[in-house]
């Protein structure tokens, strides 16, 4: 029997390592949801989160 996992992940901080290669690295994994981004930033979150197809972003922990 197999059994396939699922991971929701959230991001703490939107820069540039998460812009260039986390980001979209976890979004080619199978199994791998990236469900929210947070950062300082409100604006920065929410633009990131467009940009990257992520549902949710937030501005606080």
């Amino acid at each position: 029997m197999t059994i396939k996992q699922h991971y929701r992940w959230g991001i703490i901080g939107c820069g540039d390592v998460c812009e260039v290669k986390s980001a979209p690295a976890y979004q080619r994994v199978a199994g791998f949801e990236l469900v929210a981004v947070m950062s300082r930033s409100l604006a920065k979150a929410q633009d990131f989160a467009q940009r990257h197809k992520v549902p949710k972003y937030y501005d606080n922990a």
